[in-house]
């Protein structure tokens, strides 16, 4: 007897046997806690790094941008592509004329965007040809065509006459 109590030398233990358990236990989880941290900043600061090299083009990729399209002042391609009223149109069927090419794709929302602003354009500029070539499946591009009843010829594109005018992306 110690003090006046009486001691159990095995409860004690054990109880301190138990406080280590969860002592560790407890500085286990925190560890982890602390690496997927560590983790989770590395990523974020490899994505933020990722978007400022993307936000911020570098000296060739500007070059790029540049050369893509077609050069100005050069006669544009010819072509003939299937049209949504079925028609064949060939590009040389507007010889002489003004023409504007609108490349666009059936997913892509600025298309869509822009569509209603189109029309309208063509609609007030009675000295410029419309031609929209449209890559996507054909039904797409005939629901497009009949949804905003565009008065110009709307081709079905394929990959080959985005090759040929160098289309980086659409709207173009």
């Amino acid at each position: 007897m110690k003090g006046g109590f009486p001691v159990n030398n095995n409860i004690a233990s054990s109880e301190l046997k138990k406080t280590n358990i969860l002592l560790m236990m407890v500085t286990g989880i925190l560890f982890l806690l602390l690496i997927a941290n560590v983790g989770l900043f590395l990523r974020i600061n490899q994505i933020q790094s990722n978007i400022q090299t993307m936000m911020i083009p570098s000296q060739s990729s500007e070059n790029v941008m540049l050369n893509q399209g077609l050069e100005i002042g050069k006669n544009a391609p010819t072509f003939t592509l299937s049209s949504t009223t079925g028609e064949n149109v060939s590009l040389t069927d507007f010889a002489g004329q003004r023409v504007l090419l609108v490349f666009s794709w059936t997913d892509c929302i600025h298309c869509t965007n822009m569509y209603p602003h189109l029309s309208k354009f063509y609609a007030e500029e009675s000295e410029l040809q419309v031609i929209m070539i449209s890559r996507g499946s054909e039904q797409e591009t005939q629901a497009i065509a009949e949804k905003y009843d565009f008065g110009f010829p709307v081709l079905f594109a394929d990959d080959a006459i985005f090759e040929t005018y160098a289309v980086p992306g659409t709207p173009f």
